[in-house]
C-alpha cells in the first residue's frame, strides 16, 4: 500500500506542471488584435501644439510642413474597417479630402465620403501632423473617434507619396478600438499637370502588410 501512495504522489507530481500551463494559455490579451496597444494612452489628440510655427525635421531633410502639403488635397481608393464592438470588418470606396488651415500650416479639417452598392454618407474630421514624430492624427466630428498614422511602424504604418500619387496603410484607433486599411491614390483633378516634375517627397513605410482583419462584408459603418 505505501508503496502504491508513492507510485501516486510522484504521478501527481509529474501532472502538476501540465496543469499550471494550461491556465497560463488562457490568458485573454492573447485574445486582443494587435492595434490595441495604440489606446494606451500613448497616442492621444494633442491640442498643446502650435501647428503653425513648428516644422521638425525628418529623415533626408523632410520637414512635417513637408508632409502636410503632401497629404493635402483629395485621395481615392477603398476601405477596409475593423469594429471592435462586434469584431466585424466593412470593406466600401472611400473619398477623402484633406484642406491645410492656410499654406503653412500642418493641421487642419477634412471631409470623407464613403460609398458602397448605392448608398454613401459624409463624414467631417480634424486633422494635424505630431510636430515630434511625423505621426498623422485624424478625430472624427460628432463620434470624436481619434485615429493615428504611425510613421515609424515598419509594417502597419502607412505611406505618403507625391512622386506615385500613393496613400495607403493602417488607422488606428487611440480612444477606441477600432482599426481601418486603407489603399488610396491622388484624384486626378488634384494631380500634378503632366508639364511639372514629379515631386520626390515621401513619408511613411513603403512595404505595408496587407490586413487580415478576417471576414469582410461590402456595406457602410456608421460611425
Amino acid at each position: 500500500m505505501k508503496k502504491m501512495k508513492t507510485m501516486l504522489v510522484m504521478m501527481l507530481a509529474a501532472l502538476a506542471p501540465f496543469t499550471f500551463t494550461s491556465c497560463d494559455d488562457e490568458v485573454y490579451w492573447y485574445d486582443d488584435p494587435w492595434w490595441y496597444v495604440y489606446d494606451d494612452g500613448s497616442y492621444y489628440w494633442n491640442t498643446d501644439y502650435y501647428y503653425d510655427t513648428s516644422y521638425d525635421y525628418m529623415d533626408e531633410g523632410l520637414t512635417v510642413l513637408d508632409e502636410a502639403q503632401v497629404l493635402a488635397g483629395e485621395w481615392r481608393g477603398t476601405m477596409q474597417y475593423y469594429t471592435a464592438a462586434d469584431k466585424s470588418v466593412a470593406e466600401f470606396n472611400v473619398n477623402m479630402l484633406f484642406v491645410q488651415n492656410n499654406p503653412r500650416a500642418i493641421k487642419g479639417t477634412g471631409i470623407e465620403v464613403d460609398s458602397y452598392n448605392g448608398e454613401s454618407q459624409t463624414l467631417n474630421f480634424t486633422w494635424y501632423i505630431d510636430a515630434n514624430s511625423g505621426d498623422i492624427y485624424i478625430r472624427y466630428d460628432g463620434s470624436d473617434n481619434t485615429f493615428v498614422l504611425d510613421i515609424n511602424a515598419r509594417d502597419k504604418g502607412f505611406y505618403l507619396s507625391e512622386a506615385s500619387g500613393e496613400f495607403y496603410g493602417y488607422m488606428l484607433g487611440t480612444n477606441n478600438n477600432d482599426a481601418a486599411y486603407f489603399n488610396m491614390v491622388r484624384s486626378e483633378a488634384n494631380a500634378k499637370p503632366a508639364t511639372r516634375a514629379a515631386g520626390t517627397k515621401a513619408f511613411g513605410q513603403k512595404q505595408i502588410q496587407k490586413p487580415t482583419f478576417g471576414n469582410v462584408a461590402g456595406r457602410l459603418v456608421q460611425r
